[in-house]
């Protein structure tokens, strides 16, 4: 069977990840506190396409920071910062 990953982006700080087979019927969410899976495919399953999409994902925000620069021309100094 053929499933295609679909990020869904607003829900949380990363998008959620879903599955979508090639009838465009759900197949399944993985997730690290709970997972939703057709009914007849076994967590062993799962938890191998989650971790190929976890491997995927990891290298796409890897190759989006490298866009970011990280240095600044000069220090910054915070005194007497609360949060709110």
């Amino acid at each position: 069977m053929h499933v295609t990953e679909f990020g869904i982006t607003g829900l949380s700080f990363e998008p959620q990840t879903v599955w979508i087979d090639d009838e465009d019927h759900f197949f399944g969410v993985p997730g690290t506190w709970f997972s939703l899976l057709r009914e007849g495919w076994e967590n062993d399953q799962l938890y191998a396409l989650d971790l190929k999409a976890r491997d995927e994902r990891n290298a796409r925000l890897q190759s989006n920071w490298r866009g970011i620069p990280h240095t600044r021309s000069r220090s910054v100094l915070t005194r007497n910062w609360q949060a709110e």
